[in-house]
Parts: structure tokens; sequence; C-alpha cells
């Protein structure tokens, strides 16, 4: 039998993607029978790993569902806070937007 979320999971750990399964397919894949029509995820929140995670979504079909700014948008809020994290958090934006337009453009990430 063929599971739908099979590809799902064989990508996050092809990507080495930290996160457990919640929910419904848990409590599936513990071994008890229940219809369920989705997948709950817990993504360990480094940013390493969620930003693994979040480039391996869109390529499995996934978009967010919650509204999420832009990285443009969000670089300039964080330039006018300017909080020591801000900055940091402003050279990582930058670099995956710089990952993102490759990606885009046919290029290999490196």
């Amino acid at each position: 039998m063929r599971y739908w979320f099979a590809e799902i999971f064989r990508e996050l750990a092809k990507k080495d993607v930290r996160y457990v399964i919640v929910g419904g397919i848990a409590v599936n894949l513990l071994g008890v029978p229940r219809f369920t029509a989705d997948l709950d995820l817990i993504v360990a929140l480094e940013q390493k790993n969620i930003l693994k995670f979040a480039k391996c979504m869109p390529k499995l079909g996934f978009k967010p569902k919650v509204p999420v700014i832009s990285i443009g948008h969000l670089i300039r809020l964080k330039k006018q806070a300017n909080r020591l994290q801000d900055i940091s958090d402003i050279e990582a934006l930058k670099k995956l937007s710089k990952e993102l337009r490759s990606e885009k453009n046919g290029k290999k990430r490196g």
C-alpha cells in the first residue's frame, strides 16, 4: 500500500529536516485506524532547520496557508528595529533571498 505522505517523509529525510509527526497520521502510524485528510508536523525551530523545511515544501507542491510577509518587507522592518538579532536575521534573509532567486533562475545552490 502506498501512503500519500510517504513522499513528504522521504524528502524531509533527504534534506535532513528535523521534525516529528503529530495528529491523525501519528495516531495511524501508532496502529490506531483513524481517518485524517491532513498531515501535522512540528518542525524544530532552529534557523537552518526551518530554512531546509521552507525550501523543501514548495518542491512538494505545498505553500503556506498563513499570511507570511515577503522577505523584502521583513528585511525593511528588521532594519527599522535594528536590534542585534535583527541584524543577524537580515543577513540570513538576504542569503535566503539570493538562494531562492538562484533556484528560480535554474542555478544550483552553493
